[in-house]
């Protein structure tokens, strides 16, 4: 899915959330000029890509990504799709450790990033997500200890740049903030009008 090009008309509601999500992702040209740092800037080029990727996958194949794509789906979606895929690999990010271009975390603390999103609205269970998530190249592994490595050959880094973003970062994946100096002001979106096929 080409998220630049504008669109009205979507063939659900499901469509419609994570394509109004995209394009709520503030281009790497506006974001990444405050990072100086080689490493973290290329961090934060392989986490813009992956969630792109993710996207785009994710209107292509929502099935894949265990959404409810019928007739009455905002009924049972509530929270916006997109956001809680997005939500949950950013606390990942926050609540693991970094070991090179892998994120290692305990298996307390995936379990309650899998409750906290693991809700009567979203019923996702975590190894669906992890298992969805593969399909754009993350890859989870149980380590002897019973922590969890979890990398993306595709987009190394990019949990660098997840656990780097600060904790009120309000706008979507704006790396200005990462030295905790700028503040973002909110940017207007432009929200198509839906219309269902």
């Amino acid at each position: 899915m080409d998220f630049k090009i504008e669109l009205m008309e979507f063939p659900s509601e499901v469509h419609s959330q994570i394509y109004i999500f995209a394009r709520r992702i503030l281009p790497l040209s506006r974001t990444l000029v405050a990072v100086q740092d080689f490493e973290m800037r290329e961090a934060c080029v392989a986490l813009h890509s992956f969630i792109m990727d993710m996207l785009s996958d994710m209107y292509d194949n929502p099935e894949a990504y265990y959404l409810p794509v019928m007739k009455w789906e905002w009924l049972v979606v509530g929270k916006p799709i997109a956001s809680q895929y997005f939500g949950f690999l950013r606390w990942l990010g926050q609540r693991g450790s970094i070991e090179g271009d892998t994120l290692v975390i305990s298996k307390e603390d995936l379990q309650d990033v899998s409750k906290k999103f693991s809700t009567s609205t979203s019923s996702i269970k975590l190894e669906k997500r992890l298992e969805a998530l593969s399909r754009v190249g993350l890859t989870a592994e149980v380590l002897p200890a019973g922590s969890y490595r979890i990398f993306s050959k595709n987009h190394p880094g990019m949990f660098l740049a997840f656990n780097a973003l600060p904790q009120d970062n309000s706008s979507l994946l704006d790396f200005r903030g990462i030295d905790n100096k700028y503040k973002p002001a909110y940017d207007q979106a432009r929200y198509p009008v839906r219309v269902y096929r």
